[in-house]
């Protein structure tokens, strides 16, 4: 959060600021089955399985572990080919290629 205060110190606005913004800079392996466990690279994840939430081509995948570079994923029932998506906080990224 951001605040703006006036010259005696209220409170004028308030405004929301995204945390650093995340990149997925790759994925290994390329494709699987359900079940598949996916190591996920990049940066600003978040540092705990709760804190990421990974779509593949819109379906959730459940992580399994998390650090600020890289996320462990299954690949969840019901994924099809499609891009890889990680959201934390306010933020998302995509894969550049498809899973």
């Amino acid at each position: 959060m951001q605040y703006t205060h006036d010259a005696a110190g209220n409170i004028v606005a308030i405004r929301r600021v995204n945390p650093s913004p995340i990149t997925i800079s790759g994925f290994a392996p390329s494709y699987g089955p359900i079940g598949t466990v996916v190591t996920i690279t990049g940066a600003g994840f978040g540092a705990t399985a709760t804190t990421n939430a990974v779509t593949f081509n819109g379906v959730a995948g459940t992580v399994v572990a998390a650090g600020i570079t890289a996320l462990t994923v299954a690949v969840p029932a019901g994924a099809a080919t499609g891009r890889i998506a990680v959201t934390v906080a306010a933020n998302t990224a995509t894969s550049a290629q498809d899973f």
